[in-house]
């Protein structure tokens, strides 16, 4: 499916054609939320590994994220013998461990994971993570999100929609059919590829805005 399509169906579940020139808005809304709260097996590189490469710096604890993470799946030890993924914490919890340990934890910082303690440069981490996919394409079908959950990008651009046009019993209501479909998929994800722990799903009646 691509973008003119999903458009028309929001426009035609809706019964809205005079709000063409909103669509891009509504799709670009429900792709941030869908990034936000959905962890889905099409989303899973697999395999990837941090090495010093991936340094921010010569010797620092520090390395830098990909361009289209969204989160972590796993992070295991770069210690062969070690079975037990590396375990994430908190910033306080984070500094009470020697940089002199070996790598045992670690906190993701914006656009840098750091771990504690300080991997050496022949350390090799693994990792999978949940990626960002890309913005749906005028052209190009293949959004394997989009294609195998076409709810996701519904109920959420619908939520815009008619939160758009104030109408907000049926933003809740696409509020809630987005929250079923996102634990269905997420639920379906953490059974094939081992649990998953997204944000929340947001509620549109605790918050005056999104």
């Amino acid at each position: 499916m691509i973008k003119t399509e999903l458009a028309a169906m929001i426009l035609d579940v809706a019964h809205r054609p005079d709000l063409t020139t909103k669509t891009d808005m509504f799709i670009r809304q429900a792709e941030a939320m869908i990034a936000r709260d959905v962890r889905a097996k099409e989303q899973v590189v697999w395999g990837s590994t941090f090495t010093v490469s991936n340094r921010t710096g010569a010797g620092l604890p520090t390395y830098t994220l990909p361009a289209d993470w969204l989160a972590e799946r796993v992070i295991w030890s770069p210690d062969s013998n070690r079975s037990d993924p590396l375990e994430s914490k908190s910033l306080g919890e984070f500094r009470s461990l020697s940089t002199s340990a070996p790598p045992l934890w670690y906190v993701v910082r914006g656009l840098v994971i750091e771990f504690r303690g300080t991997p050496s440069d022949t350390d090799i981490i693994p990792y999978d993570y949940f990626k960002r996919l890309p913005a749906i394409s005028a052209t190009d079908a293949e959004n394997v999100l989009l294609n195998a959950h076409e709810e996701l990008y519904l109920s959420a651009a619908l939520f815009y929609l008619h939160k758009y046009e104030q109408n907000l019993d049926i933003a809740q209501a696409q509020l809630s059919s987005f929250t079923h479909a996102v634990e269905g998929v997420n639920a379906e994800g953490a059974f094939k590829i081992g649990s998953a722990s997204p944000s929340p799903t947001y509620n549109f009646q605790s918050r005056s805005s999104y």
